[in-house]
């Protein structure tokens, strides 16, 4: 079947490469399992954030009954939506500006 030494070698490296391979996989999923937990609350965030994207007239008509009955608290909460958002521009904008390199002399 092997022709000669070199394809026993090659079949051997090959052999050890899977088995190597294999462990890395494993040690991956023990990984990968330590932040499942994160990636699953990210995944029902994003799934959240969609419905809300498809269905706008719900969390517009939640919005309007609360403004209705606690008009004070609505605009409490506003306000602090608005602050909230100034910070996150903020950092945004800091954040995509270019770094100057540190000198030393």
């Amino acid at each position: 079947m092997f022709r000669d030494q070199r394809d026993i070698d090659l079949a051997l490296r090959k052999q050890a490469l899977q088995q190597q391979s294999a462990v890395l996989r494993e040690r991956l999923a023990g990984h990968a399992a330590a932040v499942a937990p994160a990636l699953a609350l990210v995944d029902e965030v994003r799934s959240g954030w969609r419905w809300v994207r498809d269905h706008p007239l719900v969390p517009l008509a939640a919005g309007l009954g609360l403004l209705l009955l606690r008009p004070r608290a609505t605009f409490r909460l506003l306000r602090r939506g608005v602050v909230v958002w100034q910070i996150v521009r903020r950092f945004r904008r800091w954040s995509a500006r270019p770094r100057q390199p540190i000198d030393g002399g």
